[in-house]
């Protein structure tokens, strides 16, 4: 590219007479190198100005600007981001095999937070936030095996699918409970995930949870209504599988015995008033026979 079109660009990102003075971009010959520079060096209005002029950026260059981004260049996503035009770069972002998302998202450490910023840009920009990597992960389900509340808030908020399940039938709550993520699997329980999904083995979050004595997890399953009566591929309940561990948590087998009784009360209860409605039907019934053929 020429360096002059570089050094006008870098100098008079805001002056677009200048801009269209130069033959090159009137001629439209390195008007797309030119749009990737200004991105690099200037600000949104002038990578607009290039493409009202006739620039076409290319996406899957695009993209592999975005996933090389360094720490000191956030500002050339936040101005890709920010040019009305650009918004299809998200649309091809859900169209590329590589799941974009889930590629940053697999980038975030605890000493580097620069990724928080490109990843909440891209949800507010309509990213596919359900989209599964090549591995069969979900953003959310990355997201719970990192602990990041903040953009797993984010996501909930944007009606992400909290039920995909992954290849092994692995739902966000059942992966957060394989891998011991109490505070993820709580906030998934608050935010309305089913509880009774059952995994390809037939293991629902539930089992999961008292198979590894997570009390607290177990307690919150059973708040909100998880069933203790489901079997699994194996014909175990909950409660069978709990009773054959050599380490079982008693405070969850007296929890799992006490929910089971009390959903049996309640069916008992149910039925007995149930029968005792019907006898009250017969009997009005066969009073009004009784008047009837008097």
């Amino acid at each position: 590219m020429s360096q002059k079109i570089t050094d006008l660009i870098v100098a008079n990102d805001e002056d677009i007479n200048k801009l269209l003075d130069i033959p090159e971009i009137k001629l439209g010959t390195t008007v797309n190198e030119s749009f990737y520079n200004a991105l690099r060096y200037t600000t949104p209005n002038c990578a607009l100005m290039l493409m009202n002029q006739g620039a076409i950026p290319y996406i899957p260059r695009m993209i592999d600007m975005m996933l090389n981004i360094k720490h000191d260049e956030m500002h050339i996503l936040q101005n890709m981001l920010a040019i009305p035009k650009l918004s299809f770069v998200s649309y091809h972002c859900n169209k590329d095999d590589r799941a974009i998302l889930c590629e940053f998202i697999r980038k975030l450490s605890s000493r580097n937070k620069k990724y928080h910023d490109i990843i909440e840009l891209l949800i507010n920009q309509g990213i596919d936030i359900n989209k599964e990597d090549r591995y069969g992960k979900t953003p959310l389900r990355l997201l719970c095996g990192r602990n990041e509340f903040g953009l797993i808030k984010m996501l909930v908020d944007k009606q992400v699918d909290l039920n995909k399940k992954s290849h092994s039938g692995h739902t966000a709550l059942t992966y957060s409970i394989q891998f011991r993520k109490d505070e993820c699997a709580q906030f998934l329980i608050k935010s309305g995930a089913d509880l009774d999904l059952q995994m390809d083995n037939g293991n629902t979050a539930l089992m999961l949870a008292a198979d590894q004595n997570m009390r607290d997890v177990v307690a919150s399953l059973l708040n909100n209504g998880a069933s203790t009566s489901i079997y699994n591929n194996n014909l175990y309940t909950v409660l069978d599988i709990v009773k054959n561990k050599s380490d079982r948590n008693e405070d969850i087998v007296r929890a799992l015995k006490e929910n089971s009784s009390t959903k049996e009360m309640m069916v008992e209860g149910n039925a007995n008033v149930s029968l005792a409605n019907m006898l009250h039907f017969i009997t009005i019934i066969m009073m009004l026979l009784v008047l009837l053929f008097k």
